[in-house]
């Protein structure tokens, strides 16, 4: 079991019902050169025999009571590859406008925080016989170059594949009961001066560029000094972005 930290729980905290923080992407390819037949079902078991190498895909959050303190990471006690491993398919002609609007209907659904926090989707029936590959999995469960080693992981580059060593033994989990929970949180908040102190440092060593800043922060230093931990307070675009027509 292991605790998110404070940037990754404000991925969390972010989302409403129009705003989501998981990340997505959409891989193309062709089918003809597979050695065996392009199924879901292949696909799945390629996808559960690799994920040891990328252990967020077995963890699911579990949730402090009344959220005195940030979620945490265990082993999945109930997973089940194939909710998360699913197929469908494009109409005739299946053209990319039509992929790119069933991405982004698929895209645009919320996650079950009650499962690890992904989903991987074929789509068949794109014109040629290719096939697309889209994956989305939440921003507190990987940053941008972990999502690279998630396709690293789960992808080749040659038709044959790669010879994997075997897994190892997965690990059970049971899931922690509240009081557990709690006691940890009892335990973590004592180190909340600690990171005041680490908090008020990097507020210094920025406060040249807070007074120079365009985009100033709306929120009064003492909100910011109020934060659960340096983590979990989000810089503000204009402090290191440079100005560009994207910057709203």
């Amino acid at each position: 079991m292991r605790q998110l930290s404070g940037l990754d729980a404000a991925f969390l905290a972010m989302e409403t019902r129009t705003v989501f923080g998981h990340v997505g992407s959409v891989c193309v390819v062709d089918p003809s050169t597979a050695p065996e037949p392009f199924t879901l079902e292949r696909f799945t078991q390629v996808v559960e025999s690799r994920l040891h190498l990328v252990p967020p895909l077995r963890r699911r959050l579990v949730d402090v009571p009344l959220g005195l303190d940030q979620p945490y990471w265990i082993e999945d006690p109930d997973f089940d590859i194939e909710f998360h491993v699913r197929e469908l398919a494009l109409p005739s002609p299946g053209s990319d406008r039509q992929l790119a609007e069933q991405a982004a209907r698929l895209h645009a659904r919320p996650l079950d925080r009650s499962r690890p926090l992904w989903e991987v989707y074929l789509i068949f029936g794109l014109r040629g016989g290719w096939v697309a590959i889209y994956s989305k999995i939440h921003h507190a469960a990987i940053d941008g170059v972990s999502g690279n080693d998630v396709l690293a992981a789960l992808l080749d580059l040659s038709p044959e594949g790669r010879k994997l060593p075997d897994p190892p033994p997965r690990r059970t989990e049971r899931q922690p009961g509240a009081v557990e929970l709690l006691a940890r949180s009892a335990v973590s908040l004592t180190g909340q001066p600690v990171r005041a102190a680490r908090l008020a440092v990097g507020l210094l060593r920025s406060a040249p560029a807070l007074a120079t800043s365009q985009a100033r922060p709306r929120l009064p230093l003492v909100d910011r000094l109020l934060g659960r931990d340096g983590e979990a307070i989000l810089s503000q675009p204009g402090l290191r972005a440079p100005q560009t027509p994207f910057k709203r």
